[in-house]
């Protein structure tokens, strides 16, 4: 059953900690193979855990603090060019409002797994097939 959760945070601050991650997720893509990206949420607790997974290029165990560093870049002579401000940015967002936010290990092996934690509103979430198509 696909919903939308509900969380205690500024509607344009978690707009905008979307755009940053769906935006990591299509820059950091692999050369020759479609873009996909996932977001998943599960309640644990007072939270919400939501996770993007995306197959793009994926970042290796041993830098995955060092990319919430601001202007901190993996490859910075690589392409994609890239200001290194869109992790850490998500990462303050998501700090402001109470939660956390990491890299795990992506479940189909290849790609990048950006979990967070954001509090839940309440009990409530949206049922995606009961609202309205635009």
């Amino acid at each position: 059953e696909d919903f939308l959760p509900t969380v205690r945070a500024d509607p344009n601050q978690l707009e905008r900690l979307f755009r940053l991650l769906l935006a990591n997720a299509l820059t950091y893509a692999r050369a020759g193979i479609p873009p996909r990206i996932r977001v998943t949420a599960q309640r644990i607790g007072d939270d919400w855990l939501l996770q993007v997974h995306d197959n793009g290029r994926g970042i290796e165990p041993d830098y995955r603090d060092r990319v919430f560093r601001m202007f901190e870049r993996l490859q910075p002579w690589a392409d994609p060019p890239g200001s290194g401000t869109g992790l850490p940015l998500a990462r303050k967002i998501v700090e402001a409002h109470g939660g956390r936010i990491w890299i795990e290990d992506p479940p189909e092996g290849t790609g990048t797994t950006v979990a967070f934690t954001l509090p839940a509103a309440d009990d409530r979430s949206v049922n995606l097939e009961d609202k309205d198509s635009p």
